[in-house]
Formats: C-alpha cells, sequence, structure tokens
C-alpha cells in the first residue's frame, strides 16, 4: 500500500518501539520536541475498522510511550486521535504530545 503513514514503519530512524499489532514513530513535522504517533500496523481509516485485539494494543501502546514521555519531561502528555474529515492522512493514527 502507498500510505505514508503506513510506510513509516519501515524507517527505523523514526521507530520507537512496534508489537505484533501496532507501532510508533517520532511525528516528521513535530508540534513540539517528543511529539510522536501511535498507528495499527494493518491500515485502517477508522476506529471502528479495527479489531478487538488490535483496540487493545493501541491503547496499551498509547499507555505506555505516555508514560515514557511523561518520565522524559515530566509532564501529562496530550493524545488525540486523527481521523475522517480531521486527518491530513488516510491512515488512523493517535498523535501523542508532551504538554509542556
Amino acid at each position: 500500500m502507498n500510505c505514508d503513514l503506513c510506510n513509516a514503519i519501515n524507517q527505523e530512524f523514526r521507530l520507537i518501539h512496534k508489537t505484533n499489532l501496532t507501532f510508533s514513530v517520532i511525528c516528521k513535522q513535530p508540534l513540539k520536541k517528543g511529539h510522536c504517533l501511535v498507528l495499527p500496523i494493518r491500515h485502517s481509516t477508522n476506529l471502528i475498522d479495527l479489531t478487538a485485539e488490535e483496540s487493545k494494543e493501541i491503547f496499551v501502546h498509547l499507555n505506555k510511550l505516555k508514560e515514557l514521555l511523561k518520565s522524559r519531561y515530566n509532564t501529562d502528555p496530550m493524545i488525540f486521535m486523527n481521523t475522517g474529515v480531521h486527518s491530513t492522512q488516510d491512515q488512523l493514527h493517535f498523535h501523542i504530545i508532551p504538554a509542556k
């Protein structure tokens, strides 16, 4: 598939963590230092399209990355999802950004 976000899994310099169903990368155009993305490995355009296993793994992955960023930046990070008309990419993804 020709999806920039799906293909980010192959950019090892950006890859933070990978599981069987999800992965996280450093954002190419970060809003601030520490800005990361969490995505399902399988291309999906909407949260409802994920399997129960994928949904669970996304939130486990988000929580682990949240704790990592919290310890690194001493603040709870903001987490938001881009999908549908609010997204510039046709791939479900979550942004996680240090709040300070």
